[in-house]
């Protein structure tokens, strides 16, 4: 059976899949820039940030159709000629590994968030940890390590405070408390965590202090009735 895959905006394109071939398999275009892995720890602070809005801008486009990529790393980011990224590995462990091939493929040791390690389905917050840790990777040129907190080796390189934010808020082991993609790209923008939490709270409290005031105004129009 052969299964025409379409990319998503930033993601390679998959030509086809033959899963009945007696080794499955897919094609996709060929890259000459290479891996993102080649450039890592050689990013000056402005290409780092322009790499990691361009990853998280490609995140949001999946994210934002219900799909998870589920292994989200340096090595599966591919340079176009022009220089532009596209992430790679489509039907690797994010949907095509869910729909063709079984429900959680996991991901890569290192890159994996904690949930996943342990079991749990591929999901958008186990992409934003693999985000982080490959921001870390792209800033220190260190790959990270299995059973390793990313979010804890950010002081052992000189890196930039913003993208060290990022790193930490992303891989947090909880996954609850990472932030969501449309986070990133704010914080990507200069808003803090810290700072776009605060007004989720603030939000969340007038909301909660507006339903009360409507309660307690409908109480107070049937007491006088």
């Amino acid at each position: 059976m052969r299964v025409l895959q379409h990319g998503h905006a930033g993601v390679v394109s998959v030509i086809f899949a033959d899963v009945e071939a007696a080794q499955p398999y897919y094609v996709m275009p060929y890259f000459p820039g290479g891996s993102l892995s080649a450039y890592a720890g050689k990013l000056s602070a402005a290409q780092l940030r322009n790499v990691a809005a361009e990853i998280a801008g490609t995140i949001a486009a999946l994210h934002g159709t219900g799909t998870s990529h589920g292994d989200i790393k340096p090595d599966n980011t591919l340079v176009t000629h022009e220089g532009r990224l596209r992430v790679g590995d489509p039907l690797g462990n994010g949907p095509g590994c869910t729909i063709l091939f079984s429900e959680n493929c996991g991901g890569t040791p290192g890159y994996m968030a904690p949930e996943i390690r342990q079991g749990t389905p591929i999901s958008p917050s186990g992409d934003i940890y693999s985000y982080g840790a490959t921001l870390l990777h792209l800033a220190t040129g260190r790959r990270p390590r299995e059973g390793e907190r990313p979010d804890l080796l950010t002081h052992q390189s000189a890196i930039v405070p913003d993208v060290r934010a990022i790193i930490v808020a992303c891989c947090n082991p909880l996954a609850a408390k990472r932030p969501g993609i449309s986070d990133v790209l704010r914080m990507l923008r200069g808003e803090s965590w810290q700072g776009i939490q605060r007004a989720r709270e603030n939000m969340k409290n007038m909301f909660l202090l507006g339903g009360a005031a409507l309660a307690f105004g409908a109480l107070v129009a049937l007491a006088s009735e």
